[in-house]
């Protein structure tokens, strides 16, 4: 049985969705990262294009918020990146360069952000979740911090809802460039809610290319779930799917299936588990270098009758 591409089976493929490239030092690949930094050292400005990045806030938590809750979530990220704007010089209406301060190589870490019941607010700069090969320093993260400090200090907050039945909610800011295609078509990324911040040169970026993805399970037959899973994963520079880095994404604003349905849920993914790692993919380049990819893949489930 085969998933993805244009067959019809039990488990179908959707168009995956490339997030921004991330290389990722895993074995081998760790011998390989001076090289591979090299060449992306090399890539010189005129071969990239200035592209807009946005903000966006993501739930950490492992239960969903409530949609008064994320409602205030986004803005408060939104006035983050007035804030960025703002101390990057650019004035009303106008989006600054990154550049010095922070590069397309800078992008990596995130910001997350606690606000608590008795109306305390933290955040810190967290690395990030994969190791990568491409990431310099944290400077688009700390870039964050200061503008969230400033937005906390001009009086802005994170109302609480109490509807929230827990003590403290937890989310990440994360930073995300639109993706330069190489024919120089500029595509904004896929977001919730993003908010632009500056902008920064990227070179063309050709995403993972999906040749074919198998199943040893040609007669599975999963009852009490249908629908869509969605996995993120990171494919090397070989590319192959790395394992250690296949997880399921749920949706924030969902409650966590229990009971029968989430062991259903569960199996398709570890069906899904087994298939990746049989996956076999054109490695995303960044301009002439190869790179590892983070992306995200929908699979659409439906039990044989």
């Amino acid at each position: 049985m085969r998933v993805g591409g244009r067959s019809r089976c039990l488990i179908t493929g959707i168009v995956a969705l490339a997030a921004i490239a991330r290389p990722v030092d895993t074995g081998a690949q760790q011998q390989d990262a001076p090289r591979r930094a090299a060449c992306l050292d090399s890539i010189p400005p005129s071969a990239m294009k200035r592209v807009p990045v946005y903000a966006a806030a993501e739930i950490a938590d492992p239960d969903p918020a409530t949609p008064a809750a994320v409602a205030s979530m986004d803005l408060l990220t939104q006035a983050m990146a007035e804030q960025v704007r703002a101390l990057m010089g650019a004035s009303a209406g106008q989006l600054p360069p990154g550049e010095p301060s922070v590069g397309w190589r800078q992008l990596e870490h995130q910001l997350l952000v606690v606000a608590r019941r008795d109306g305390k607010l933290s955040w810190s700069v967290q690395s990030p979740v994969l190791p990568s090969g491409n990431h310099i320093d944290d400077a688009g993260a700390q870039h964050l911090a200061r503008a969230l400090q400033a937005a906390h200090t001009a009086g802005e907050a994170f109302v609480w809802d109490d509807g929230l039945k827990r003590d403290s909610v937890s989310w990440v800011v994360r930073l995300q460039p639109a993706a330069l295609a190489g024919d120089g078509t500029v595509t904004p990324p896929s977001l919730r809610a993003g908010f632009p911040v500056f902008t920064v040169l990227v070179p063309p970026i050709q995403v993972a290319d999906v040749e074919r993805i198998r199943t040893n399970f040609p007669m599975v037959r999963i009852r009490g779930f249908s629908g869509t899973v969605r996995l993120q994963f990171v494919i090397d520079t070989a590319g192959r799917v790395i394992p250690s880095t296949i997880r399921s994404v749920w949706p924030a604003n969902e409650p966590r299936l229990v009971g029968p349905q989430r062991f259903a849920y569960d199996s398709v993914v570890s069906v899904l588990r087994v298939s990746l790692g049989d996956a076999r993919f054109a490695p995303a380049r960044a301009g002439p270098c190869a790179i590892s990819q983070l992306v995200q893949q929908g699979f659409t489930y439906r039990p044989a009758r």
